[in-house]
C-alpha cells in the first residue's frame, strides 16, 4: 500500500509540550486575487514527536489519524536542526 493520500508540510517547531508533542508553524504565501500582493499567513498545528526534534528546527509533518483532541500530524523527518550549519 502507498501512503499517497497523506498530506505532508514543512513547519518550524516552536514550542515543546511535554516529551511527545510539538506546536509547529506552517507557513504559506499566496497572491492577493485584486491586488496582486504576495502575502504570508501562518497556522499553528500540534504534531506527535518521537524523533526527538527541538524548538526552531525545520520539521517534515505527515498528516495522521487523530492521536487527541489537537494533534493530527506526526514528525516523519528532521529536515534542519536550529544549530546545524548549512
Amino acid at each position: 500500500m502507498t501512503n499517497s493520500n497523506k498530506q505532508n508540510i514543512k513547519a518550524i517547531v516552536q514550542k515543546k509540550i511535554g516529551s511527545k508533542t510539538i506546536v509547529a508553524l506552517v507557513e504559506r504565501l499566496f497572491v492577493h486575487p485584486r491586488y496582486g500582493k504576495r502575502i504570508r499567513r501562518t497556522k499553528k498545528v500540534y504534531a506527535d514527536n518521537l524523533l526527538g526534534s527541538q524548538v526552531k528546527d525545520t520539521v517534515l509533518l505527515e498528516q495522521t489519524r487523530p492521536l487527541s483532541h489537537l494533534k493530527k500530524w506526526k514528525v516523519i523527518k528532521i529536515l534542519k536542526s536550529f544549530g546545524e550549519k548549512l
